[in-house]
């Protein structure tokens, strides 16, 4: 199999060598790799061209102007992709050294037709540390529980690989949400999509409140609009996942909120003790991150309690008022 490797890059001069290093350091080399300067205002085209002519395999695509919608982007690259195979990875993102020999051995299996990977945070504050502590939740109970359901919804663009044929055929700029969009569009196609825990992926994560609002809303806009696009189009599996997900959503805002009217603050206080304790557990299960993912612990009711209100506006915005988010809301940088 031929495997490329695509990389969108919008004003990432800060990361893009150590993006484009860790992709020629992989123990199974992709083929080719395709780089996106999506209109960069910085030196990240600079840095591009200097690349290309170091790196034999690396193909740079310039657009004059930014594209607002990183689905736009990879949809310029993908006219140069080549490749059976094609592994998505964001421009201020790394990837573990096996994650393509990974991939690739899953692929070995015509039947799937997407990987999803795993996404770890890079060290920096405790709100990037609150982001680490939701991957492992996720990466310990929600992944592996979806991989054996067959209800994996997104395979995520900063460590998703999916079957090239499916990206170019299926890729879509309709959401803000490319990478969740194009893995339902996977599943439509009735191929599985399975998760590979040991393929890992490196990101930067919102280091403070106002990226991490904006992130919160791009996802969970985003899972809205995949949520209208697509309910209708898959399977029983992920009908009932997605319609339990969104009962879930409505009951704890609806609980909570009534809670709160009625002054009932002892439930409030035991869930907020729950969710610490939780926190406290997954930082020992990765105490390899520091002493900042126990810091992370003591906060994560504050998060969750935010996450859950930029849920409902979402909600309503894009479910009952239909106002479709379409800007691409991009986090701050930190390195």
């Amino acid at each position: 199999m031929k495997i490329t490797a695509i990389v969108p890059a919008y004003n990432e001069e800060k990361s893009i060598v150590e993006c484009v290093a860790s992709l020629v350091k992989q123990t199974r080399l992709p083929d080719e790799i395709v780089l996106v300067n999506d209109g960069s205002s910085d030196r990240t085209g600079l840095l591009a061209s200097m690349l290309a002519h170091i790196v034999d395999r690396l193909v740079v695509v310039s657009l004059a102007e930014n594209s607002g919608n990183k689905a736009l982007a990879l949809k310029a690259g993908s006219r140069y992709i080549s490749g059976d195979i094609v592994v998505c990875l964001d421009a201020d993102s790394e990837l573990d050294s096996r994650y393509i020999e990974l991939v690739e051995r899953r692929m070995e299996d015509p039947s799937v037709g997407a990987v999803c990977g795993r996404v770890i945070s890079k060290s920096f504050n405790i709100i990037t540390m609150v982001r680490q502590l939701e991957y492992l939740l996720a990466d310990l109970v929600f992944k592996p529980g979806q991989d054996v359901m067959g209800t994996i919804f997104v395979a995520p663009g900063v460590g998703g690989a999916f079957r090239a044929y499916l990206f170019k055929k299926e890729l879509s700029a309709d959401t803000v949400a490319e990478d969740m969009d194009l893995t339902l569009s996977v599943h439509e196609a009735g191929f599985k999509v399975v998760y590979e825990g040991k393929a890992i992926a490196y990101t930067q994560d919102p280091p403070n409140l106002r990226s991490y609002i904006r992130q919160l809303r791009r996802w969970h806009s985003g899972f809205f609009q995949c949520f209208r696009k697509h309910l209708r189009r898959v399977g029983i599996r992920l009908k009932m996942y997605f319609l339990g997900v969104v009962a879930e959503g409505v009951v704890w805002v609806l609980t909570t909120a009534l809670a709160l009217a009625g002054g009932m603050l002892a439930p409030l206080a035991l869930w907020a003790a729950m969710e610490v304790a939780l926190g406290l557990l997954l930082a020992w299960r990765g105490r390899g991150y520091g002493l900042k993912l126990y810091l992370a612990a003591l906060v994560m009711p504050v998060f969750r309690v935010l996450s859950q209100v930029v849920w409902w506006q979402s909600l309503v915005s894009e479910l009952l008022l239909k106002r479709k988010l379409t800007a691409w809301l991009r986090a701050d940088r930190y390195a």
